[in-house]
């Protein structure tokens, strides 16, 4: 039996250091793949945007009222006042996303710096069509209200999502129940 290890030929140091460098080379690449996303500035940026922005539902203006469907032409539908409150710190939010929800449905709205020629989204209390038209994100510390014409009959909820310099888009900062006005 001593005999028949002898004759027997060991793994080649060649094949031994290749082995060595793969498997390290893969246990790199692991571990990489588990850190280097805990270091991403996009998601830090991103997480501290959601903590920043809120539906300000203690607000008297955040609420929905019908709009009659005999007052005006066409089918019933829901204009939706809205408060976003920002904390205090400096941060690149460049819009928001709302997300009005009822019957089953959701509508979008994107509320950015811009001149808008639509009226589903206007600045609440605008003394004129030309000042309601101009679209204001609150900055630091601020509070702005909005006003969204929806589609939907009746309103459940809304949630709002900060979107971060470079256009990218971060989940939902806050979900609340609507209340009619």
């Amino acid at each position: 039996m001593i005999l028949k290890m002898i004759n027997k030929k060991a793994i080649s140091p060649v094949i031994t250091t290749v082995l060595l460098i793969m498997i390290s080379i893969a246990a790199v690449a692991i571990v990489a793949s588990v850190v280097f996303p805990l270091f991403n500035p996009d998601e830090g940026e991103c997480f501290k945007a959601v903590g920043q922005i809120d539906i300000d539902t203690s607000s008297k203006y955040t609420c929905y009222y019908i709009i009659d469907p005999t007052a005006a032409a066409g089918d019933e539908y829901a204009v939706v006042n809205v408060s976003i409150k920002r904390g205090a710190e400096p941060l690149g939010i460049e819009q928001f996303i709302i997300m009005v929800y009822g019957e089953g449905r959701n509508e979008r709205f994107e509320i950015k710096k811009e001149i808008r020629t639509d009226t589903k989204i206007l600045m609440y209390g605008a003394a004129t069509l030309a000042e309601a038209q101009d679209i204001k994100i609150p900055e630091r510390r601020e509070m702005m209200t909005y006003s969204l014409t929806t589609t939907l009959g009746e309103v459940t909820s809304m949630e709002i999502s900060p979107v971060i310099k470079g256009n990218i888009f971060c989940n939902a900062a806050d979900r609340q129940v609507i209340e009619m006005c």
